[in-house]
């Protein structure tokens, strides 16, 4: 499994991120190549279609089913129970890490 979390210099929501990520990776026992990939530029946002900061990708894929929008250099807001976060919920992670261990068995 290959995990990206990528972010803006400046995102004050990376460091929350990356240790949300980490404990629903040792929660779950993942193995897994996790790399952080700083976004430097719109025309580097829009070539891979980043979603904004902070993001975090399963095998490619974004974390949140269906998430789609403009790429661009902006922070990213996730809802946890109705409310905008700037943090993906440790269980949205969770939840995607489970769906990513599924699609591997097959």
């Amino acid at each position: 499994m290959r995990i990206e979390l990528l972010y803006i210099g400046d995102c004050p929501h990376h460091a929350a991120a990356r240790a949300a990520l980490a404990e629903a990776i040792r929660i779950e026992q993942v193995v897994a190549d996790v790399a952080e990939f700083e976004i430097k530029d719109a025309s580097s946002a829009c070539a891979i279609g980043f979603l904004g900061s902070p993001s975090i990708r399963i095998d490619g894929n974004d974390i949140e089913t269906g998430a789609s929008g403009t790429a661009g250099m902006y922070c990213r807001t996730y809802t946890e129970s109705g409310l905008p976060k700037g943090v993906p919920s440790l269980e949205t992670i969770r939840q995607a890490l489970r769906n990513a261990q599924e699609v591997g068995c097959e």
